[in-house]
């Protein structure tokens, strides 16, 4: 079974602009046929400025391997050549890699193990400034799947139906393994900080949004920033 983008189903039921936030709402699918649908997401996105707040609720309507012998779910970013010269540190290579769009032997030899994936980010950093993405899950999923990092860096790759760029120009991504996940509803997120002015180790005070909120005090009163939520799964 081969599937792209021009297959999926994405249907956009909330789409609301307002003076600070807009949101909009996907429902996205897979027709299966015989009035069936495969495991569905749904996706909504908070856009701020400087950031993007993206929760995806994954509906499982049935054990997976009951029926099929691998279900995997990649997202990640993929950039053109204005990035080249870029730096691109991960969680698990804070060395980085230089975006050039030819595969080093490091880059070949990447590893892809994620240990812990709600403590898993990737940053990319250059000239016109540098974006961090994060990704958090719900730890009922975290306990059946399995999770990897992809990354490639090739301007050779020949350029698929659905993008406007040749080749994959720093593309790094999270690749869930659903294969094992029991039926029912899981929620994960994934947030995207731009960051205009980026010095190295600047990451950690968007990481610490999460991991270590805000206290707020009035008087003898501390109570954590609730607009803030911990990773799932978090200390």
């Amino acid at each position: 079974m081969c599937l792209d983008l021009n297959k999926i189903r994405s249907d956009t039921p909330t789409y609301r602009l307002g003076p600070v936030l807009l949101h909009r709402r996907t429902y996205n699918y897979i027709p299966l046929g015989m009035g069936l649908k495969s495991p569905s997401l749904v996706s909504d996105g908070w856009y701020g400025d400087g950031y993007c707040h993206a929760p995806l609720l994954v509906k499982i309507p049935f054990k997976l391997d009951t029926i099929f012998s691998s279900v995997k779910l990649e997202a990640g970013t993929d950039y053109n050549t204005n990035i080249y010269g870029s730096i691109v540190t991960t969680s698990t290579n804070p060395e980085g890699f230089m975006v050039d769009g030819i595969m080093s032997p490091q880059e070949k030899n990447f590893v892809p193990e994620v240990k812990d994936p709600n403590r898993e980010w990737r940053l990319m950093a250059g000239p016109g400034g540098a974006i961090l993405t994060r990704n958090m899950h719900d730890p009922e999923m975290v306990k059946h799947a399995r999770f990897e990092l992809n990354y490639i860096d090739d301007f050779t790759v020949p350029r698929e139906k659905t993008e406007n760029c040749e080749g994959r120009i720093d593309y790094s991504s999270q690749i869930w393994d659903l294969t094992d996940v029991p039926k029912g509803t899981y929620i994960s997120y994934t947030e995207y900080y731009t960051i205009p002015h980026y010095k190295p180790g600047e990451e950690i005070d968007y990481l610490n949004i999460f991991d270590y909120p805000l206290e707020l005090q009035i008087l003898d009163r501390t109570r954590k920033n609730k607009t803030n939520r911990r990773p799932p799964g978090g200390d």
